[in-house]
């Protein structure tokens, strides 16, 4: 059988574990990552009122066409299950 070769680290990170609550991240560290997320006056979107209630109407109608989605196979399957049961 052949040697393995040594192992070199080249200090690339894979994961990341920089977690929150961990006992090895600094707390100021912390802080300065939450605060770095802050958002730019470019990023932001000025909408009319009209195209906001627009938004709004669409995400509550797709959520309810999900949650309905949901209902029905839970419905399909309870059905069979008593059916086949």
């Amino acid at each position: 059988m052949a040697k393995k070769e040594k192992f070199v680290d080249d200090g690339r990170v894979i994961a990341p574990m920089d977690v929150d609550g961990m006992p090895h991240v600094p707390k100021n560290e912390l802080k300065l990552k939450k605060n770095s997320l802050k958002i730019d006056d470019k990023d932001k979107v000025d909408l009319t009122p009209e195209e906001r209630r627009q938004v709004v109407v669409s995400s509550i109608v797709s959520a309810a066409v999900v949650a309905l989605i949901f209902i029905g196979i839970f419905a399909l399957v309870v059905g069979l299950i008593v059916l086949l049961g």
